[in-house]
């Protein structure tokens, strides 16, 4: 397979932060995309001093005047609607997902499980190794952290 660099969807390497096992995690697009056009991405980011599985909302508005007929994605955040750091540099996972309720999920996980020293599935102060649940239809203007 061939990859065309020159014709990509989006391209968020300028906001992430791309290595062997960093980079874009995952997309998922609004239940109803083809008439609002919005889509969210979970990356790697780096942050002052530590590096953040991201959650961010995006849009092809302005490619457009269908979203339906979009062949490419605005790659300037609309609005940061997750982020935390993250306790290792090696299997990092995030999935997201829109359940039939519409709910954006978003299944965070960082680490081998034996190498959990601080049991951050059971950790319920952690949002890593959770099941995020957002309600992207009705989200506050500020992001969560």
């Amino acid at each position: 397979m061939v990859i065309d660099e020159s014709n990509l969807f989006l391209d968020l390497t300028d906001i992430m932060h791309v290595d062997t096992e960093f980079g874009l995690l995952s997309v998922a697009f609004h239940p109803i995309f083809v008439h609002n056009g919005r889509f969210f991405a979970s990356y790697i980011c780096d942050g002052d001093q530590w590096f953040h599985v991201t959650l961010s909302e995006f849009t092809v508005n302005n490619s457009a005047i269908n979203p339906a007929l979009a062949t490419r994605g605005n790659p300037s955040e609309v609005r940061r609607i997750f982020m935390t750091g993250i306790a290792y540099k090696n299997a990092i996972a995030s999935q997201l997902l829109f359940g039939p309720d519409r709910y954006l999920y978003n299944l965070t996980r960082v680490g081998k499980t034996e190498l959990d020293p601080y049991n951050h599935a059971q950790n319920k102060k952690s949002m890593l190794w959770k099941l995020l649940k957002f309600d992207v239809d009705n989200f506050p203007s500020e992001h969560y952290n």
